[in-house]
């Protein structure tokens, strides 16, 4: 029996991830990753098939790929912090002898604030552009509140494998005001030319 996993290329073709051939892999429990992608193939936890719908997948997709490209800017753009903050340590360090650890402690702290910003504000953005992309916000949190659910086992510990999630998918719910009927809502409906219709998965 196999699993058509056709919808999923299709998908990652629709987001410049071309000829990529998808296959399905066991879930690992050390990453907690859903999707990785490159050689050529798209290599797809077994956690998605089994949790999720297609169009649900489809969905978690285009996210997955959106956020891999925002966390690379912001990964730029805080190399640029730590690079001008190194600078700046140094003239310190050169300007007043025997300021070496706190401008290293005060760098150190700098460093980790900024990373902390930049990757919360990647992931909020990440989740905005994916609902622009799908057109359907209610799509994309029933995929994240399902898979979030997922945990990390790391020899005795384990743990929630993506614990900012939830909180992530809460956002959404309440920017587009999703518990309230349609006809309630006050917010923009969002469109999109080409939302994941849901498919049935064939089997052979």
């Amino acid at each position: 029996m196999t699993t058509d996993l056709t919808g999923l290329e299709q998908t990652a073709a629709r987001m410049g991830l071309d000829g990529l051939r998808a296959r399905l892999v066991p879930a690992d429990r050390r990453r907690g990753s859903w999707f990785r992608w490159g050689a050529g193939e798209l290599l797809v936890s077994e956690r998605v098939v089994e949790r999720l719908l297609p169009a649900e997948g489809q969905a978690l997709l285009i996210h997955a790929v959106i956020e891999q490209r925002q966390r690379r800017r912001a990964t730029g753009r805080w190399l640029l912090i730590v690079a001008l903050l190194t600078l700046a340590g140094v003239v310190t360090v050169v300007s007043l002898p025997g300021t070496l650890l706190p401008a290293l402690v005060t760098g150190a702290v700098l460093a980790l604030v900024s990373w902390a910003t930049l990757s919360g504000q990647a992931g909020v953005a990440a989740d905005d552009e994916a609902v622009r992309e799908l057109g359907d916000p209610e799509l994309l949190v029933r995929a994240l509140n399902t898979i979030q659910k997922d945990e990390l086992h790391i020899g005795r510990w384990k743990g929630n494998a993506r614990p900012d999630l939830h909180r992530r998918a809460e956002r959404l719910v309440a920017l587009h005001q999703l518990r309230l009927p349609a006809e309630l809502r006050s917010v923009e409906v969002i469109a999109a030319d080409d939302t994941p219709e849901p498919s049935a998965p064939a089997n052979d």
